[in-house]
């Protein structure tokens, strides 16, 4: 295990990227019933130099998705190869039905911007992904990440030995406890400000599966702690210490909650010579013909004892004309808790074309500076009496005309 405290902020996103972001209702059969060349095998050997053919697909996987963004390598259709699987899982700002609010953040950004580079070379090896990012209505059981997981190897040539998962905040929560369940069932890793507090028990199972894993934390992050990042890595050591040398702990020490998974995501963003990217396809996994039926799926991190979260509302969306020069206002106080009382707010700047400025962040009610035409995501953190945190999302667009 390595525990990494990076000082400096790394390079910002600038690598190659994706095309097409139509939204596509298919039918299921669609993929793997396109004719193959018979140049295939020539193909094969071809370095991949366009940028991956990324989609939004509108379909049930399960009852939790109705739809997800795919990324495949541009040359898919006229090769036989099989290429790794990605599942990324988004955080818990884009729950919902609407698939374009998966692209503000981590890994869908990069491709949705075409900063996802084309192909990776590890080993002396060329790879290129197929990525799927589900979006989920409600944080997602393991079962259910586990079908999206099986859904992709149906649809896609997926080369079982190297299957891969990730997410951010809520997302790599997710990653945890699906670990904890289906760990068996991937190569490797890479949980993002995982969103699942740490215990012995859980450890313990992610332990079993014999996982190479990177999980990334920040000191600054106010919103997931760097000690849940290093109590996974501690414990899983512990149980598992013949493994201890395919896990991996990086704790940066100067970007906050937002900040770690935008620089973790980012290609161009290395720790010891590899991006997250290049580290999984350091790993495979022998295949099975079935899935291993789990254990229960491990719940969530709960609120504190008896606490129900507050509920938080970020507001309605907002588009306004440049020329108006007008200050947008972020208000949240329209938040509440069941059981108790909001004791803090606290709003980030998720995405967007420049960096704005807050009037004050830590409130429920603050104005917005510093804008440019385009569009900007927003989050607000709202915490309760009991220590408990719901976030919401709001979108704002400033328009040219």
């Amino acid at each position: 295990m390595w525990v990494k405290n990076q000082l400096l902020a790394l390079a910002g996103a600038g690598a190659l990227f994706f095309s097409s972001c139509q939204k596509d209702v298919i039918k299921e059969e669609s993929v793997n019933g396109e004719t193959v060349s018979s140049e295939a095998n020539a193909y094969d050997a071809m370095s991949e130099t366009s940028p991956p053919v990324y989609t939004s697909v509108v379909t049930n996987v399960n009852s939790n998705v109705a739809g997800f963004w795919q990324a495949v390598p541009a040359r898919y259709s006229q090769t036989t190869k099989k290429y790794p699987l990605l599942i990324f899982i988004h955080g818990i700002g884009e729950l919902g039905t609407n698939l374009s609010r998966i692209n503000c953040c981590g890994l869908p950004k990069h491709l949705y911007n075409k900063t996802f580079p084309p192909e990776f070379v590890v080993n002396n090896q060329r790879f290129s992904y197929i990525v799927i990012a589900p979006q989920f209505k409600v944080r997602p059981t393991a079962a259910q990440v586990q079908s999206v997981i099986d859904y992709a190897k149906a649809r896609f040539r997926v080369d079982e030995a190297r299957v891969y998962v990730g997410g951010l905040s809520m997302g790599g929560g997710s990653t945890w406890d699906w670990s904890a369940v289906y760990g068996q069932n991937a190569a490797a890793i890479v949980p993002i400000c995982g969103g699942t507090a740490p215990t012995t028990s859980l450890a313990s199972s992610v332990a079993k599966k014999n996982l190479p894993i990177w999980a990334i934390y920040s000191y600054k992050d106010a919103v997931v702690p760097a000690s849940w990042g290093t109590n996974w890595i501690n414990w899983i050591d512990q149980y598992n210490p013949a493994y201890a040398s395919k896990t991996k702990l990086t704790i940066y020490s100067d970007v906050d909650h937002n900040g770690t998974w935008g620089r973790a995501s980012d290609p161009n963003s290395k720790v010891d010579g590899m991006n997250i990217y290049q580290w999984l396809l350091q790993f495979t996994r022998g295949t099975s013909t079935q899935t291993p039926t789990p254990a229960p799926a491990p719940a969530p991190a709960p609120a504190p004892t008896g606490n129900k979260p507050p509920i938080a509302k970020a507001g309605a969306d907002q588009s306004y004309p440049k020329s108006w020069n007008w200050f947008p206002n972020l208000n949240a106080n329209w938040s509440t808790d069941p059981d108790g009382w909001i004791t803090k707010f606290y709003w980030s700047q998720v995405s967007g074309p420049s960096t704005v400025s807050f009037s004050n962040r830590n409130t429920g009610n603050t104005k917005v500076y510093n804008w440019t035409a385009g569009t900007y995501y927003f989050r607000v953190a709202v915490t309760d009496n009991k220590g408990a945190v719901s976030y919401d999302d709001v979108i704002i667009k400033i328009t040219n005309n």
